[in-house]
């Protein structure tokens, strides 16, 4: 993001996926460098803009709720996503799938604007709006994380659906025509770096599942109650063993269902298709069930339990008393997980700028080179204030020789001059000229030894 807004680089593709070195693209870093700028490029830049989008985009779809459906439905929608323990903690810090609940809802909302506005000379201009910003938005997830191909299932189906019930073949097929190339156009950075590296993403993609890294080596049952249990526990935060979690979830999908009929609107059923697909979907994949993985669901699932408390509420006495009890329930469950209350802060962000101050204050001859030991452990944040303080060490691989070289040792005792890694392997005669201890970790300062 800072050398986006110093014209420094203008990058293609955005993180890795944790599995198959697969880039995301990068739309995520564009998105938020404006927030690094805004913040004198301090790391809270980001942080803020997630929570600010978090906030003002949650809001924004309980208008659209309201409109749509009945308020009551949108408070009962509000109040779900306000409190949940997983949505708060994804939004208090910047990572690419953290907004991925804000744009898989709109991606959605997208497209069922796309199937229900009427083919007439007054509304061609919403036609139009809608189709390309569904391109837009499906492109914007897809390159959050790929898991967002998930939504494909459900897009399909009801497209597919629409057409038949409609006849209007010809109008939304030319709707789907102007998503397709919104997509293409909001991906183009994605699509040429493939080009430009024999098809590197694609190749990695697909070597991914031929060789079994992305798909599961259980059973499917197995990952499926696998999938139940994070769903339950991710939305509301209650641990439940395998024959709960299926039970439940085989009750929510029917009372989701019955209720839904009473609905008729599309939008309902597209995110009951989402939760549904997802579910199945999700538990091909062999990955650990972490609440960052279910971003596809959350508002959707909170639209469609709004929309059951809300006709339930309406419409039976007893209920007035049952659903407030549900709502106190879920507060209760998700409150034991407000990390943000019961946490401490690390102060990472001090941390690393004391560190790094120290360093940038022992160069005295560039080019220089920093390495950290374990090397599990990055030492990405401290040559980032390095690079803000003009300091900018060698990157990790290069193969340029250094004339200094900095250490920071994570451990209690550390061998510097034997450590395999290749930023202290290739620097050659090297000798501790000095050692500083801060912040519970130590810092080594080396330089070549003068050959006699």
């Amino acid at each position: 993001m800072k050398r986006i807004l110093t014209l420094e680089h203008f990058p293609a593709i955005g993180a890795p996926t944790s599995v198959g070195m697969v880039y995301l693209g990068p739309f995520f870093y564009y998105f938020m460098a404006p927030w690094l700028f805004l913040f004198n490029f301090s790391p809270l830049g980001p942080a803020f803009g997630v929570a600010v989008f978090s906030i003002v985009f949650g809001f924004l779809a309980f208008l659209l709720i309201s409109k749509h459906f009945h308020k009551l439905t949108a408070i009962f929608f509000l109040f779900f996503l306000s409190f949940s323990a997983s949505n708060i903690s994804l939004s208090r810090f910047s990572w690419n799938p953290n907004l991925l609940p804000i744009f898989t809802f709109f991606t959605l909302f997208t497209f069922y604007q796309l199937l229900v506005v009427k083919p007439t000379k007054q509304k061609r201009t919403q036609v139009v709006f809608y189709s390309l910003a569904f391109g837009a938005f499906f492109s914007f997830s897809f390159q959050l994380h790929y898991l967002a191909v998930l939504l494909l299932p459900t897009c399909l189906l009801f497209f597919i659906y629409q057409a038949y019930r409609t006849k209007l073949y010809q109008p939304l097929f030319f709707r789907l025509l102007l998503a397709i190339l919104s997509f293409v156009f909001f991906s183009v950075p994605l699509f040429i770096f493939d080009l430009r590296h024999q098809f590197l993403n694609l190749n990695n993609l697909l070597k991914m599942f031929s060789e079994g890294s992305a798909g599961s080596t259980n059973g499917y049952f197995s990952r499926l109650t696998e999938t139940l249990i994070g769903f339950w526990q991710h939305t509301w935060q209650i641990n439940l063993n395998s024959f709960f979690a299926i039970g439940l979830f085989i009750v929510l999908i029917v009372v989701l269902f019955r209720f839904g009929q009473k609905s008729k609107n599309l939008f309902y059923w597209l995110n009951f298709s989402n939760l549904l697909f997802f579910i199945l979907g999700f538990s091909l994949l062999q990955s650990g069930r972490f609440a960052h993985y279910y971003t596809l669901i959350y508002y959707g699932f909170f639209l469609n339990l709004g929309f059951f408390f809300s006709y339930r509420y309406q419409s039976c006495r007893i209920c007035k008393i049952i659903v407030p009890g549900l709502l106190l329930i879920y507060f209760v469950l998700n409150l034991n997980n407000f990390k943000v209350i019961f946490t401490k802060g690390g102060h990472q962000i001090n941390h690393a700028q004391k560190i790094s101050r120290l360093i940038s204050s022992q160069v005295s001859q560039t080019p220089y080179q920093l390495a950290s030991i374990p090397v599990t452990h990055t030492n990405e944040q401290y040559r980032y204030f390095l690079e803000l303080f003009g300091k900018k060490p060698l990157e990790q691989n290069s193969q340029e020789k250094a004339k200094q070289l900095f250490i920071i040792c994570f451990q209690q005792k550390c061998d510097v001059l034997n450590d395999p890694q290749w930023p202290i392997a290739v620097f050659e005669s090297k000798k501790v000229v000095k050692i500083w201890k801060l912040e519970n970790i130590k810092v080594y300062k080396l330089i070549h030894q003068q050959k006699l």
